[in-house]
């Protein structure tokens, strides 16, 4: 049971780098119930996901989510996951912005007859939001130092988390993949 809970999950995640309306219905229950993702806390039922997942779309067209780690015990499935992509549509009251982004979450999905009924997310929204410069990064904050491609350190002031760059774009576009938004 724990081999197909985790495939269930994959292709959960797999979700929101596709946007995949068939994938959406097939592998959540009618009233899969969402926790965590906005400011009242929860998403209620298949047609509501549907909804969620096209306006991250919308938001992330080319957003690609990788599986970095799975649990499974029981009924549930907890998922470590990365999403990567562009700001190229409304996000909320944020105009696109162009520029890339890597976030990283946890999800916990229940599952019962073989579709998943219920999911909690927990995520760097914050993260996401300073890479976005939707929220600037607090005065203090020592620069980040990514490594370039040659091996030498890059240093950008105060966003908090790294750009991602053509080494995550390979990376995040394995499947099945999950995104969390």
């Amino acid at each position: 049971m724990s081999a197909a809970n985790k495939d269930l999950s994959r292709r959960f995640t797999e979700i929101f780098s596709t946007g995949d309306e068939a994938l959406i219905r097939e592998v959540l229950s009618s009233d899969v119930v969402f926790h965590g993702t906005r400011g009242d806390g929860e998403i209620r039922g298949i047609d509501a996901m549907v909804a969620f997942v096209a306006g991250y779309r919308r938001a992330f067209p080319d957003a690609r989510s990788t599986v970095e780690d799975q649990v499974a015990e029981g009924d549930r499935v907890v998922t470590r996951w990365r999403a990567a992509g562009t700001h190229e549509g409304e996000l909320g009251p944020i105009s696109p912005t162009g520029r890339p982004f890597v976030m990283d979450g946890v999800t916990i999905e229940r599952i019962a007859d073989e579709k998943i009924v219920e999911v909690w997310v927990a995520r760097d929204e914050l993260g996401l939001l300073r890479q976005l410069s939707a929220v600037p990064a607090p005065s203090g904050v020592p620069p980040r130092i990514e490594l370039s491609s040659e091996g030498s350190d890059q240093r950008e002031e105060g966003t908090g988390s790294r750009e991602p760059d053509q080494r995550d774009r390979a990376a995040v576009q394995v499947g099945p993949v999950h995104g969390g938004a």
